[in-house]
């Protein structure tokens, strides 16, 4: 029973190893996933910004009697 805990452990073990090697990504990918959130955050930003902008010119125009 000892020896084959012994055996499981170390199965549970490369297993382990096996799974880090493969959530690890190139360096290459990360700057793209990176470049791509950073792209997409701009665009939001800009999006927001026309909309408030949108939004001050629809308020001025109401005109207080």
């Amino acid at each position: 029973d000892q020896q084959n805990k012994q055996n499981q452990d170390q199965q549970d073990q490369e297993e382990q190893k096996q799974e880090q090697q493969q959530n690890k990504i190139s360096k290459e990918n990360a700057e793209q996933l990176l470049q791509a959130l950073q792209n997409d955050e701009s665009k939001i930003q800009d999006k927001v910004k026309k909309a408030k902008a949108a939004k001050a010119k629809k308020v001025k125009i109401e005109k207080d009697w």
